[in-house]
């Protein structure tokens, strides 16, 4: 049987696999994780990373260590789904729906739409980082995993495929892409 963690859960539980957050929020089937330390598990132990709009919520110094430790935890072949915002997607993509979802405290009068969605991306919502698709490409090349870039809601992987948020707002915004552990290396240079 797979072993599929789901980490920065939220509300959003998943059934069928091991859900993770930085807290409960009232849920005991959450069990606490802080995406800012080690992974609890062995090295290649999981078959299946899932994170959904959760890494721009620690620092790019802290995101670049969690990459790594799913990479570390990752057996061969095994796959890390990521969705993150990505700002250029968010401000090339704006709609109305999305202008509305952004608007919930109200825009500024003195403020494009264009700022307005850039301000709120970067500084809001708890985020401390932002990213582009290339960025995070980047980033998941450079600690050794294989790269693509999926839909929103699709995936080559049944295991992956229709995970969607509560909040499909956000498809606007977002960047899906898949890494897949090809080769066991030391990320650390143990």
């Amino acid at each position: 049987m797979n072993r599929k963690i789901h980490i920065g859960c939220g509300k959003d539980i998943l059934e069928g696999w091991e859900n993770y957050d930085v807290s409960q929020r009232g849920d005991d089937s959450v069990k606490i994780l802080d995406m800012r330390d080690s992974l609890p598990f062995k090295n290649n132990e999981i078959d299946y990373i899932y994170s959904n709009h959760a890494l721009e919520h620690i620092t790019h110094a802290e995101a670049y260590e969690f990459l790594k430790e799913c990479y570390r935890v990752l057996k061969l072949d095994g796959v890390l789904r990521i969705i993150i915002p990505c700002i250029d997607r968010a401000y090339n993509n704006m709609d109305d729906r999305y202008r509305k979802y952004l608007e919930d405290d109200g825009k500024p009068e003195d403020k494009t739409y264009g700022q307005f969605t850039v301000e709120r991306i970067s500084f809001d919502f708890g985020h401390k980082a932002i990213y582009t698709d290339k960025l995070l490409f980047t980033l998941l090349q450079i600690i050794g995993f294989e790269v693509k870039e999926c839909e929103f809601e699709r995936s080559g992987h049944r295991e992956l495929d229709n995970l969607t948020s509560p909040h499909t707002v956000l498809k606007n915004e977002s960047c899906a892409l898949e890494a897949t552990k090809k080769e066991n290396k030391d990320v650390y240079g143990l």
